[in-house]
């Protein structure tokens, strides 16, 4: 991608806890008391990229931060900092090589231009990645051209196993079936760009998120729609309806790679559908070439083909053929003799 990817959070359970404590600042006596605090929470991926989370997430009625400082100490498991995004400040957070699979509470409190004070606290979980198969950053395969010509490239199935939603069951219960939301909410919690405030069941209040499509600015998460970035009857044409229900359910589900579900209008989804490149490509322009990125990255992850219309159009956009594919791990094929689905 060109872009900053999702925010990430992966993997599997066996989570173990710690607590982290940290503050930005002495809160001055004249300032105003500190309301309880709020709770946000971010998943991510073992090991991976810094994560930056938008300070006072759940309450930006207090207006501008004035300044932020970080004191952190016990720190060594998840590194710490604040950096401003476009001028907001946000935590960037990033576990440690050794950091272990597990929770860890973040509480800090910040100051706005108007002096008022308030408390915040940030639960990080950790999680390990999904079983690995190959991974693709050993600089064989770099950039929409090379994983373009790495897909194999046969005609769409049109078989007697035909496509049927219900088999790509979805949404299940996510990476952390004991925290209540499924995998439509996970996902909306790591994507988004103003974390929402987390109530009974998982239910989200408030919050933003930013159409990858095309720009849209959404404040309801229930106006986000989750799109497959292959979608599931692309999916099944190009070599899933091969899969047994496991490997159907995994993909219609897959937090092993941000780029497999992404969070988009409602509008741009219905104008895709399930349409490959060569039938559908983002209305907005910025988003040309990290959508195709996405798009080969997907189809290798998971051993997808493209058919021949849907290679040539990927391979027209020429300018997009350098853009760089952040690393990939292929998700390992199914045994031979597994029955498929009929």
């Amino acid at each position: 991608m060109s872009s900053p990817s999702p925010l990430l959070r992966r993997g599997a359970l066996g989570l173990t806890a710690a607590l982290l404590a940290l503050s930005l600042f002495t809160t001055p006596a004249h300032a105003a008391k500190s309301p309880k605090a709020k709770v946000d929470r971010i998943e991510v991926l073992q090991r991976s990229a810094a994560v930056k989370v938008p300070v006072l997430a759940n309450d930006l009625r207090l207006g501008k931060l004035r300044k932020v400082k970080l004191k952190a100490s016990g720190t060594a498991r998840i590194k710490l900092k604040v950096v401003k995004v476009k001028g907001v400040p946000h935590l960037k957070v990033r576990p440690a090589k050794s950091t272990k699979p597990g929770k860890y509470k973040v509480v800090y409190t910040a100051r706005t231009a108007a002096g008022m004070v308030t408390k915040s606290k940030l639960v990080i979980t950790v999680v390990t990645p999904a079983p690995a198969g190959v991974r693709t950053d050993d600089g064989v395969l770099d950039t929409v051209a090379e994983f373009t010509e790495a897909l194999t490239v046969a005609p769409e199935y049109d078989g007697e196993i035909t496509y049927d939603r219900k088999n790509y069951k979805h949404w299940n219960a996510g990476l952390l079936p004991k925290d209540g939301c499924d995998t439509r909410r996970e996902v909306l919690l790591a994507e988004a760009t103003i974390l929402p405030a987390v109530g009974t069941k998982c239910a989200l209040t408030g919050g933003q998120w930013i159409s990858a499509y095309d720009g849209a600015v959404i404040t309801d998460a229930g106006k986000v729609d989750l799109d497959h970035m292959v979608p599931l009857s692309e999916a099944h044409d190009s070599g899933a309806w091969a899969w047994d229900a496991a490997r159907r359910e995994a993909y219609a589900n897959d937090q092993g790679d941000p780029r497999s579900l992404v969070g988009v209008s409602a509008t741009s989804n219905r104008s895709k559908s399930d349409r490959d490149p060569a039938e559908w490509m983002p209305p907005l322009a910025t988003a040309t070439c990290r959508y195709l990125s996405d798009w080969v990255a997907t189809k290798y992850r998971w051993s997808l083909a493209l058919d021949q219309a849907e290679k040539a159009s990927i391979t027209s956009h020429t300018a997009c053929a350098a853009t760089e594919v952040a690393p990939v791990t292929v998700v390992p094929r199914p045994e031979a003799g597994v029955t498929a689905l009929r």
